[in-house]
């Protein structure tokens, strides 16, 4: 599948969505996944198949199979391929996780084109875990070089 043949104009790109990596914690003794924030950005969502959800807002659906293709523009610096997990926050309606499945970022920069990411709805509930945001205290201030002025 080509991303030049994805037909979306600017006003598609309407889904306020994180990009979240996943990281695996130890806490009190049990595994737990951090998704943690690596991209804000502005997503085009088309949902490809029906989802059958359980009363907790988690799916039913296989968990192989992709629901939807989230497609956003071509942004410098935006490290697709360590999406795991996007986090759609829908204002006043309910949020969703989606799990990253298969990424393509086969694009050109000189022609706009967009990456695509086919990913499986998990769960649409009111009582979502949100994304954190990236730990930046184990970073270490230094001092700029010698004639750099900020």
């Amino acid at each position: 599948m080509s991303l030049q043949n994805k037909a979306i104009r600017i006003r598609d790109l309407r889904h306020a969505v994180l990009l979240c990596s996943a990281k695996d914690v130890v806490v009190d003794g049990m595994p737990e996944i951090t998704r943690e924030i690596k991209d804000h950005i502005f997503a085009a969502i088309k949902p490809k198949r029906k989802s059958s959800y359980g009363r907790d807002g988690a799916t039913t659906d296989s968990r192989d199979r992709y629901t939807h293709e989230i497609l956003f523009r071509y942004v410098e610096g935006v490290q697709i391929q360590e999406t795991a997990w996007i986090y759609e926050d829908r204002g006043a309606d309910i949020p969703r996780w989606f799990k990253v499945l298969e990424t393509e970022d086969d694009y050109d920069k000189a022609q706009n084109q967009y990456f695509c990411v086919r990913a499986r709805i998990v769960e649409s509930s009111d009582d979502l875990t949100v994304p954190v945001e990236p730990d930046l205290s184990s970073t270490i201030a230094q001092d700029l070089p010698e004639g750099v002025v900020l």
